[in-house]
C-alpha cells in the first residue's frame, strides 16, 4: 500500500511538474496619445452696421459688403474665431446659428447665413459664408446650415493664427434683410463648437 501511495505521488509530482516546464507567456504594451485640448475663442463679432429699412445687407466670408439698394451705411465686418487643436487631428465645428436677430419689442430681423443670387441670365450661385484657415491660405470653404463639419478632411492643418499654438481662423459671414423691419438695433447669438472626433 505505502508502495502504490508513493508511486502515485511521484506520478502526480510528475505531472506538475511537466505543466509548469510547458507554460506560454506573453506581453502586450499600454499605448495612448495624448493632445492638446481645443481652444475655441472669438476674434471679432459680425457687424452689420446700419440699414436703412427696406435693405439687404450681406457681409461674405472675405470681409467685402454689398447692399441691394443704396448705400452701405456704417461700418460693417466679417465674424471671427480662432480654434486650436493638436495637428493632424479629426476636428469636428459645429454651429448654433440664429434665424432672426431680436430687435426692440417682438420685432426681429431675419438673417440667412446661406442664401442664393439669382443673375439676370437665370443662373443661381450658392453662397457659401464660412472659410476656415488662414489669411491669404483660405483654401476650405464650408456651408454651416449643413450640420457639422470636418475640418480639412479629418486632418487639422498646421497653422499659427494664434502666435504659439496649432490654430486657424474661422470666418463667417451672412446676410439680413431689413425688408418691413422696424427701426431699432438687433442682436442674436453664433455659437461655435469645436470638438476631437
Amino acid at each position: 500500500m505505502k508502495k502504490t501511495i508513493k508511486i502515485l505521488t511521484a506520478a502526480i509530482l510528475a505531472v506538475s511538474f511537466g505543466s509548469l516546464v510547458h507554460a506560454q507567456s506573453a506581453t502586450i504594451s499600454a499605448n495612448a496619445t495624448v493632445v492638446s485640448e481645443i481652444a475655441v475663442a472669438r476674434v471679432a463679432d459680425l457687424n452689420f452696421g446700419t440699414l436703412v429699412t427696406g435693405q439687404i445687407k450681406t457681409i461674405f466670408y472675405d470681409g467685402s459688403v454689398f447692399v441691394s439698394t443704396g448705400s452701405a451705411l456704417g461700418s460693417a465686418n466679417r465674424g471671427e474665431f480662432t480654434v486650436a487643436a493638436a495637428a493632424g487631428s479629426d476636428v469636428r465645428l459645429s454651429f448654433n446659428l440664429p434665424t432672426n436677430l431680436a430687435g426692440p419689442g417682438a420685432s426681429t430681423l431675419p438673417i440667412d447665413f446661406a442664401w442664393e443670387d439669382v443673375s439676370p441670365f437665370g443662373s443661381v450661385t450658392s453662397n457659401n459664408v464660412l472659410v476656415v484657415g488662414q489669411e491669404g491660405d483660405q483654401t476650405q470653404i464650408f456651408n454651416p446650415p449643413l450640420g457639422p463639419i470636418s475640418v480639412y478632411d479629418s486632418s487639422f492643418p498646421t497653422f499659427e493664427a494664434i502666435a504659439g499654438t496649432n490654430s486657424v481662423r474661422v470666418f463667417i459671414g451672412a446676410q439680413v434683410d431689413a425688408t418691413g423691419v422696424s427701426a431699432g438695433s438687433y442682436t442674436g447669438t453664433i455659437t461655435l463648437s469645436a470638438t476631437y472626433n
